[in-house]
């Protein structure tokens, strides 16, 4: 059976007009339905998709405007022509602001009333085609988006690795600051892309190291100050590295900061109290617990109670005193580090989607 070209209710209290317009377009292979009035179109509008509708102004249980704005509202899809028995300007101009394809007035040419149903179907037409290209082109996008995170996501995780293969003593230390850091992050009740922001700066917060001598990371012995020097250089060398591909200025400022202090006496650039971010201050205290509690060319770890009282003795100095008591009871609660090693392997792939440019 031949599908109709288009489903039309036509709504008016007059059966004649109803007839006039079912015969006079009988031509055009629609299919009609009829209402005689407001609530009765309602109740078929509910129960089954109209591509159009011709609706009188003059009804009774509700006017042709009130059902107007019931349909753009209900089923914006549904072009409306409106007929009236009288031309007003003012309620013509409502109805074509509110959404009807035209405004024509009885007694009509069947003519001019066909010619009329046919644009608005075709505007119809071109207006859902429309939506569904793009609702394709929205498709390709986020296909194309999620590639390109992909892409991104594994650039970091290669430059992490870089570092890894770089430095011998320093193997495992960024995947473990990160997941200290994503611990302590979460007793500050913070929203999923702060959690996000840590996770990648905790990842990438030493890969400067990347551009200071194997023979400085590596030695044995106590640094010089002008090797010292040489290593205070590598927060800035991150930002030199990374900011090409990471435009997210949180995570560029938490690598950035990590190694700044309360009290003004960190570097690169002698911050202070608030003016560290959050997130730098968290990984300051990630990074240094990790720092001693791992062995190093030039010393041994120390033990966890060790580095828990150099914690405590530098609480308000070198890290935040608000931070310090949080950590520590996440710290006691565990009975090994290693089950804090874990979450950094998690948001990276639940979160990643929303928080990459």
């Amino acid at each position: 059976m031949k599908k109709p070209s288009a489903s039309i209710l036509i709504i008016d209290d007059e059966p004649y007009i109803q007839e006039v317009i079912k015969r006079g377009l009988n031509s055009f292979d629609y299919h009609f339905e009829t209402a005689n009035h407001a609530v009765e179109a309602i109740e078929k509008l509910r129960g089954k998709s109209f591509d159009l509708v011709i609706s009188d102004i003059k009804m009774p249980w509700g006017d042709g405007i009130y059902l107007l704005n019931y349909i753009k509202t209900n089923y914006p899809d549904t072009a409306v022509i409106i007929l009236t028995a009288i031309y007003e300007v003012q309620t013509a101009i409502k109805c074509l602001r509110n959404g009807a394809y035209n405004y024509i007035t009885k007694p009509f040419e069947v003519t001019t009333l066909a010619f009329s149903i046919k644009e608005a179907l075709e505007k119809r037409r071109l207006t859902l085609e429309n939506k569904e290209y793009q609702r394709n082109l929205e498709g390709r996008l986020l296909q194309q988006t999620e590639h390109l995170r992909q892409i991104y996501l594994d650039t970091v995780k290669t430059i992490a690795n870089c570092l890894e293969a770089k430095d011998v003593y320093t193997r495992g230390h960024s995947k473990r600051v990160t997941d200290y850091a994503l611990q302590l992050a979460k007793t500050t009740s913070q929203s999923p892309e702060f959690m996000y922001q840590i996770q990648l700066s905790g990842l990438l917060h030493d890969i400067g190291k990347i551009g200071i001598s194997e023979a400085i990371l590596n030695k044995s012995g106590e640094l010089t100050q002008e090797e010292y020097d040489q290593i205070k250089l590598h927060p800035n060398i991150s930002i030199h590295i990374l900011k090409p591909i990471i435009h997210d200025g949180e995570i560029i400022d938490n690598i950035q900061y990590h190694h700044e202090r309360l009290d003004g006496l960190g570097y690169p650039n002698g911050r202070k109290g608030d003016a560290i971010p959050l997130g730098a201050r968290i990984l300051s205290v990630a990074d240094a617990f990790d720092a001693m509690t791992s062995d190093r060319a030039y010393r041994k770890a120390m033990s966890m109670e060790k580095a828990i009282s150099e914690l405590e003795s530098n609480a308000g100095t070198q890290f935040d005193a608000d931070l310090i008591p949080s950590f520590i009871y996440i710290l006691n609660s565990v009975t090994s580090l290693q089950e804090l090693w874990h979450l950094s392997g998690l948001i990276i792939d639940n979160f990643t989607q929303g928080c990459i440019e």
